[in-house]
């Protein structure tokens, strides 16, 4: 899971650099919950996104509908309201709706989500959020719709040092039996020189005489003298040696060009079956950037044991109030890119209607297909970014360095994800759609 997070993380970096306008460890340096509108605000402040449009490459050459997602704002809320194409009636049919809350400061407080069932919304799920006299969340809980009222799913709880770092965090899962939280998971974060250079990861172990916390993850992480992550390394615990130690899990390695963009970044898994065990190359990613920072080229490959093949390609481009990103998917027997689908954002200027956005984080495409982008407003430092399924299982979990970033969604199932970001105590939480 880790190695899943971290490579989400480093797509994220890349892609981040992106500027949608002017646009692991996988499972253990960050966090992601559900956030639809906000994470449709693009990098110039005075606009959001008002709808996006994505469509399928048919063999037949034409473009078919398939999905779009529309936004309303007000000042203390958004909306965002997803339909897909209906190829029988030749309609759009609604299909998911997200409602967001904000308190004063722009903190999402309420997240809402609903379903569309014989011609009404039914709610599916409902998330809160709770913040200190800093603007630190400090409480995020995740319940589901049974059908008569809202019953506890999980729940996690965040700490923090006097600067607003954060120290620990501690997970829980809901009982239905006894209506009690269980703990399940914590993460300890340790600072170097203002950067978060380790985690540690414990479950809570029942099986104990005395139930316990039991160390079961570990991350390092190295930056160069730009202070920009160049290295993580994560490692498990293992508990089947004769003395329980530490042992590599997965490794990424992450580069920079000349202009500071992250234009590499290469995920390594530890084969321990070799003869001499040794770090394994198993995906990487390229990024190509305009003269703008605007990110125009993302390509996803996998070490076939031999070379780096294709594996998936996004292309985009920029102008005023609109983006388009193209997506590819290699196809191994002709060795040629084959188009599969095109997605326009268009934004709109609602300066009137401007509040803070999101703490100075924000993330998009949502929905997502093969990457989701993240930005912060530079002053943050290193944030955490994770990802939780509908279970409230961790899917993902990175660390972002620089102000933009990308995190690949390849991997993760089609469906809705909620997602949690944490830059120097600026907390970004919401609802993301993969497609």
């Amino acid at each position: 899971m880790k190695k899943t997070l971290l490579f989400f993380a480093l797509i994220f970096v890349a892609f981040s650099l992106t500027g949608q306008q002017n646009l692991r460890k996988s499972a253990s340096s960050g966090i992601i919950k559900q956030n639809t509108a906000k994470s449709a605000t693009i990098a110039t402040p005075a606009l959001r996104l008002a709808n996006s449009l994505t469509e399928n490459w048919l063999v037949t050459s034409v473009w078919e509908n398939n999905t779009k997602t529309e936004f309303t704002y007000g000042t203390n809320s958004e909306v965002a309201t997803t339909s897909v194409w209906n190829k029988n009636t030749i309609a759009w049919d609604l299909s998911t709706k997200t409602e967001y809350t904000y308190d004063v400061n722009g903190n999402t407080t309420l997240i809402l989500n609903f379903s569309r069932s014989a011609g009404s919304w039914i709610s599916t799920s409902k998330t809160e959020m709770a913040y200190d006299a800093s603007g630190n969340e400090i409480l995020y809980t995740y319940s589901m719709w049974n059908g008569v009222s809202f019953t506890g799913f999980s729940k996690v709880e965040y700490f923090y040092d006097a600067g607003n770092n954060p120290t620990s965090e501690i997970s829980y899962s809901y009982n239905a039996g006894t209506t009690l939280w269980n703990r399940a998971g914590k993460t300890e974060y340790t600072y170097t020189a203002g950067k978060n250079t380790q985690d540690l990861s414990y479950t809570w172990d029942l099986t104990l005489p005395t139930p316990a916390w039991v160390l079961s993850a570990k991350s390092d992480y190295t930056y160069n003298g730009s202070g920009k992550l160049t290295l993580e390394v994560d490692w498990d615990m293992d508990n089947t040696l004769p003395i329980p130690d530490w042992v590599y899990a997965t490794k990424t390695e992450i580069g920079y060009d000349g202009t500071g963009n992250m234009n590499i970044s290469t995920f390594y898994d530890w084969d321990k079956t070799l003869p001499v065990p040794a770090w394994v190359a198993s995906l990487k990613s390229d990024y190509v950037y305009d003269v703008n920072k605007n990110l125009t080229q993302y390509t996803l490959s996998m070490w076939d044991g031999a070379a780096w093949m294709g594996y998936t390609k996004s292309e985009s481009t920029y102008s005023t109030n609109q983006s388009v990103t193209l997506s590819y998917n290699w196809n191994a027997l002709t060795s040629l890119w084959d188009l599969k689908t095109r997605t326009t954002y268009n934004y709109t200027d609602i300066t009137a209607l401007e509040k803070p956005a999101e703490n100075g984080i924000k993330i998009y495409p949502n929905p997502a297909r093969d990457y989701i982008v993240i930005e912060s407003d530079g002053g943050s430092g290193t944030a955490t970014v994770q990802i939780f399924d509908l279970q409230g299982r961790k899917v993902a979990d990175a660390k972002q360095s620089a102000e933009r970033q990308i995190i690949p969604t390849a991997g993760m199932k089609k469906g809705l994800y909620l997602y949690r970001i944490n830059a120097g105590g600026k907390v970004l939480t919401g609802k993301l759609m993969v497609e």
